[in-house]
């Protein structure tokens, strides 16, 4: 380790909901699972689904709404037998574990008033309004959403006007998040974006709306869009070749001080049923990327994984019966990569990354991304960090440079980390305690803890063994 890169604050981190996809809270098992992702705040009701809930039945709207030519759009969510979500079930979630909500409000299918009176009962449940988000990508070109609000003004418009004001003046220590799109004139894939989304953000800041936060959502898809035989080195390369396209996009844009809730993020790696990358450990890497990458923007408070259950293409608990099936729910090898990346994150308040004096560029094409990244994380004396290797290399990490004195670690990898619809059984998880080195094999994450450490990673600096990269790691 030659330096210790700028510090900064650390993120809220954790989950998108979707109610279509979740099995009953009342199963202590699933709690349990939740309990070990390690998150602390989660995304209620959901994302696009939000926008065709009933707070008051727990349920989608009727699917006579759709029948009788009032709805066009998303059919599926009016018929699917989803399990009830209402706000008691809400209620239980938060005594049973103390993770917070962000409230996804529904401004398609419901009315203002409808919305506050849903947050003014969860308040009165005892279930904190700390976060709220007006919508959820309403600048798609949807029937229904370029019904309601046929330009990107009228969205703006309403939220300034009336939910924004109306809002505040119930919760006035609530945040507060209006929609941001993903912009640019063309998406990462090269498609052509319809004007509704690349305009959208311009007026919003034109309009500068007195909100807290704005939200983006971002899927990363992977260089290799080979089903049957993946690249590994192509996908990992991916997050490093879409993140400056999308920053530049979005987060770089923000200048009038709006914090940035990224409500939504994961790999997008073909369809939910077909994909080539997506459930394997290689997908864990990816997502572990993605989320360091986000890490070093200043602007990005709430970090929000696209999703805590469903199918193997995107949820940590993945089910592989319909609607969420609480009997086969399992972790993922990227729920296992959350699980770690959560556990260091959370209960610190600075972040710092880490920069590595051995670390070979992988080049894919015009892109070079490293072997090694790594961050640390710190509230008080106590230190947690996590390293990613995303090569086919073993490099010895001596963390007695970071961490004085005896710490516990853990380790994930796989012999095949392109192997697909694969949970915890499939890994190789390594515990242990160690006061000096530990191996990072190729394609693997390495969390460590320790507590009660009087030294601070800072007196490191200087210090003339840091020029051996044999006393930190070798390749």
């Amino acid at each position: 380790l030659s330096e210790i890169s700028t510090t900064m604050l650390v993120p809220k981190v954790g989950f998108m909901l979707n109610y279509l996809t979740r099995p009953s809270w009342s199963n202590q098992s699933l709690i349990d699972s939740v309990r070990s992702l390690n998150l602390e705040i989660i995304r209620y009701p959901g994302g696009t689904e939000s926008q065709y809930f009933d707070w008051q039945t727990g349920r989608s709207v009727p699917a006579s709404l759709w029948t009788n030519n009032v709805l066009f759009s998303h059919r599926y969510i009016g018929t699917v037998p989803h399990v009830s979500y209402p706000l008691s079930s809400l209620q239980y979630f938060y005594k049973q574990t103390n993770i917070k909500p962000v409230f996804c409000l529904n401004m398609l299918t419901q009315t203002l008033d409808n919305q506050i009176q849903m947050l003014q009962t969860a308040s009165a449940l005892g279930i904190p309004v700390a976060y709220i988000e007006l919508g959820n990508e309403l600048y798609f070109t949807d029937i229904d959403f370029t019904n309601k609000y046929p330009n990107p003004v009228d969205y703006v418009l309403d939220v300034q006007n009336n939910w924004i004001p109306r809002i505040k003046a119930l919760f006035p220590d609530a945040s507060i998040a209006v929609i941001g799109s993903y912009d640019g004139l063309t998406d990462l894939n090269g498609n052509t974006v319809p004007s509704r989304i690349y305009t959208w953000n311009d007026t919003l800041f034109q309009r500068n709306p007195t909100a807290n936060a704005i939200t983006f959502h971002y899927y990363f898809p992977p260089n290799t869009t080979m089903l049957s035989n993946p690249n590994i080195t192509q996908t990992l390369a991916a997050p490093f070749r879409n993140w400056p396209v999308l920053k530049a996009n979005t987060v770089d844009q923000v200048t009038n001080n709006m914090d940035c809730w990224i409500t939504e993020y994961n790999l997008n790696d073909g369809n939910q049923n077909s994909y080539a990358i997506a459930s394997s450990w290689a997908h864990g890497l990816y997502t572990a990327a993605i989320f360091s990458l986000l890490l070093e923007e200043p602007k990005i408070k709430m970090l929000l994984n696209h999703q805590i259950t469903g199918l193997p293409s995107f949820a940590s608990l993945a089910s592989y019966t319909n609607f969420g099936d609480t009997l086969t729910n399992r972790m993922t090898a990227e729920g296992n990569a959350m699980r770690l990346l959560h556990k260091a994150v959370i209960g610190n308040n600075t972040a710092t990354k880490l920069i590595f004096s051995v670390n070979p560029g992988i080049t894919v094409n015009t892109i070079v991304y490293p072997s090694l990244i790594g961050w640390i994380f710190q509230n008080g004396l106590n230190k947690e960090l996590f390293i990613l290797n995303l090569s086919n290399n073993n490099f010895s990490l001596d963390l007695s440079l970071l961490i004085s004195g005896q710490y516990a670690y853990e380790h994930i990898s796989t012999p095949n980390p392109l192997q697909k619809n694969i949970t915890s059984e499939n890994l190789i998880i390594k515990k242990g305690l160690s006061n000096s080195i530990i191996l990072s094999e190729p394609y693997s994450l390495v969390y460590a803890t320790s507590e009660n450490t009087n030294e601070s990673i800072y007196s490191f600096i200087g210090n003339g063994d840091w020029d051996d990269p044999d006393n930190w790691l070798n390749n």
